[in-house]
């Protein structure tokens, strides 16, 4: 974390993430991917009390896909190989609640910026809405 100013701050992070689902369907895909994330976020921070403080974010993330296959009927299709990039950039924001400075609870939404579908067909981006809820030690 890099304070900038009176409770403005760049905090740089790197993500290991991962995607594991099942479709409902005949064929009985499954779906799994995973990436390095890396957000870079521009902060500020407001003491609402003694033990509770609200942070105000927003920027950039880079993602790098490692993996992204789907499995059905007993085949298996690696998207980074025909159809989807690898990269993607994202723009967001959110806020957060630091309780105690120990829970932390946490909602966010990026939106994709680059077309990951390499057919020229189509225009995908994809967006992420997040909330988590974590212990801070």
């Amino acid at each position: 974390m890099l304070i900038i100013k009176n409770g403005y701050y760049i905090e740089i992070n790197v993500y290991l993430c991962g995607l594991d689902f099942s479709f409902n369907n005949e064929e009985g895909a499954k779906y799994k991917e995973l990436g390095i994330n890396v957000p870079i976020d521009f902060n500020n921070r407001f003491a609402l009390s003694d033990a509770v403080s609200l942070s105000v974010f927003a920027g950039p993330s880079l993602y790098f896909g490692l993996l992204a296959k789907d499995t059905a009927d007993g085949m298996e299709y690696n998207y980074y190989d025909n159809e989807s990039r690898r990269f993607n950039v994202y723009l967001g924001g959110g806020v957060w609640c630091d309780i105690k400075e120990t829970i932390r609870v946490k909602a966010g939404y990026k939106f994709g910026l680059a077309d990951v579908n390499k057919l020229d067909t189509e225009t995908e981006r994809n967006n992420i809405l997040s909330v988590s809820v974590g212990y801070l030690f």
